[in-house]
């Protein structure tokens, strides 16, 4: 590595109730057009079974950069690491997956990310 540092800062978090689910937007805007890489940690901590999607995209176009990631109730009671590496800026969307074990009145649990990490 050559010690060199991309500086990157987090511009937004929002959270909202959308047609049933949740999903939670964290934008990013990056101060030079490098490649920086960004993980994601997810753990469900409460245990209770959900499953959940995250979807990445470009900031500027809300185009899809990456394939999608499905994280199984096996990958998230233990915690689970999710690594990206994009240049500009990026959004996040996590949302759960409809499931009858995880389901509270019909309505899938909260989406769980518990860290960011940028380097």
């Amino acid at each position: 590595a050559s010690g060199k540092r991309t500086r990157v800062r987090a511009a937004a978090v929002a959270s909202l109730r959308w047609g049933g689910s949740f999903h939670l937007d964290v934008q990013l805007h990056n101060a030079t057009a490098e490649r920086h890489n960004v993980t994601l940690y997810i753990v469900d901590y409460q245990k209770w079974g959900a499953s959940e999607v995250i979807k990445a995209m470009d900031l500027r176009t809300l185009q899809t950069i990456a394939p999608m990631a499905l994280i199984t109730p096996s990958a998230s009671n233990g915690g689970v690491y999710v690594r990206y590496r994009y240049s500009g800026g990026m959004r996040f969307r996590f949302e759960q997956v409809h499931a009858p074990g995880s389901d509270r009145k019909g309505y899938p649990p909260r989406s769980m990310v518990s860290a960011v990490f940028f380097d």
